[in-house]
């Protein structure tokens, strides 16, 4: 009984959300259940994002896997709460500010270049230099 719906354009998880959310309500739906499966160490960002996403008539899972067994995933604690506490930060600024979803999709486009350039065999070491150079920005105030 489930229904798979390819959603294409999104470069980030608030993106892919918001296009699931409009994919929905064109179709007409206006009662739904979501199940969003995603990297654990993204769990709380992602009930906070499909909370605020969906109208209440939309009942939203989160399922958190930890799927990730590049080194990536195992890179510093302090560094993986980091990374999550500025997408999250992120994320409530979209909804406060919600036509500011350009400025995170030419971020999310500035990330792909980066992970492109150090190329699939370097992916964890293009992760860990792309959330340093964000605490950089963060610390700078940018």
């Amino acid at each position: 009984s489930w229904k798979y719906v390819l959603e294409k354009k999104s470069l980030s998880t608030h993106e892919n959300l918001l296009y699931t959310k409009e994919l929905l309500m064109k179709r007409g739906t206006r009662k739904a259940e979501v199940t969003i499966f995603c990297e654990v160490t993204r769990e709380r960002r992602i009930n906070y994002i499909a909370k605020r996403m969906f109208p209440k008539a939309i009942s939203t899972t989160v399922v958190p896997i930890d799927f990730d067994l590049s080194p990536n995933r195992y890179l510093e604690t302090e560094v993986i709460q980091k990374k999550e506490e500025l997408a999250l930060q992120m994320s409530r600024e979209l909804f406060k500010h919600p036509k500011r979803i350009s400025e995170l999709r030419a971020l999310m486009k500035e990330k792909l270049r980066l992970l492109r350039g150090y190329g699939p065999k370097r992916h964890a070491e293009a992760i860990e230099a792309w959330w340093r150079l964000n605490l950089e920005r963060e610390k700078k105030g940018r």
